[in-house]
């Protein structure tokens, strides 16, 4: 598997699972024409959010999810804090 960077924008439906915790956020993306890039929820900030809910250790699964189709991420899989792509999921339209 690869290594992601962490600041990579999430689709609009994101579920952040670990332990017995489900936190479901709507992610309200925002084009930035004068820098060139998308503005919205990241992975990172999805370890945050984790934390604000009582995460401290092991890993979080992120579920990114779209109309047209959704990615599946994991963090701390192997203890080293690193996000990795661990599947993608065609739309629901």
């Amino acid at each position: 598997m690869e290594e992601l960077e962490g600041n990579i924008v999430l689709d609009e439906n994101i579920k952040i699972i670990f332990d017995d915790v489900l936190i479901e956020l709507f992610n309200q993306i925002e084009i930035d024409y004068e820098n060139n890039c998308i503005k919205g929820i990241t992975l990172n900030e999805c370890v945050k959010y984790a934390k604000e809910k009582g995460y401290r250790n092991g890993s979080i699964l992120v579920i990114s999810e779209s109309y047209l189709g959704g990615m599946i991420y994991k963090y701390n899989n192997y203890g080293k804090n690193e996000w990795y792509k661990v599947g993608s999921m065609m739309g629901f339209a």
